[in-house]
């Protein structure tokens, strides 16, 4: 995963209309001085979900380029799937879809409710997965995982689920 957002983050500047070595310096500097290269080791949410949040900012920079044509309505579609996906590694970070739906709708302000279809049609399915997971296990379908941990006892509180107390 940490290769591949290295990967992304060279598209992604090149996209930006930096030259090629400019875009590997970046990508250099994301993967060797960053904790990617640590994370990378394991399989680790951080990696994965940034790797993830990266593909989606390349496809929605694709999505700004071009014309409203047949391929936006699939490449759409793919974010809806990348983020729920992205929701399933890390749900705490839920709250980056609203921004992403926030920006497609800016982008897309003509024709946006038939594109909120294959958005939706992405997401629901991988965020029912979700909520059925969480009300099989903690009968709650709206809980976190992080809340029912047994080893880090102070993660159980919605308040301290963000910070350690040191």
């Amino acid at each position: 995963a940490g290769a591949l957002g290295t990967v992304l983050i060279y598209l992604i500047a090149l996209k930006f209309g930096n030259s090629k070595i400019a875009s590997l310096i970046t990508a250099l500097v994301m993967g060797f001085g960053t904790l990617v290269w640590k994370y990378s080791a394991s399989f680790m949410r951080e990696p994965t979900y940034t790797t993830l949040l990266l593909f989606i900012i390349f496809i929605l920079l694709k999505i700004d380029r071009e014309k409203v044509k047949k391929q936006t309505s699939i490449l759409i579609y793919v974010v809806g799937v990348t983020c729920g996906i992205s929701v399933l590694i890390d749900y705490s970070k839920f709250l980056l879809i609203l921004l992403i739906f926030l920006y497609l709708s800016l982008i897309l302000k003509r024709r946006i409710v038939s594109l909120w279809k294959p958005f939706l049609f992405g997401l629901i399915p991988i965020l029912l997965i979700i909520f059925y997971y969480n009300y099989a296990i903690f009968k709650n379908p709206f809980t976190s995982p992080h809340l029912h941990k047994t080893y880090f006892t102070w993660m159980r509180s919605p308040s301290s689920l963000f910070r350690i107390p040191l």
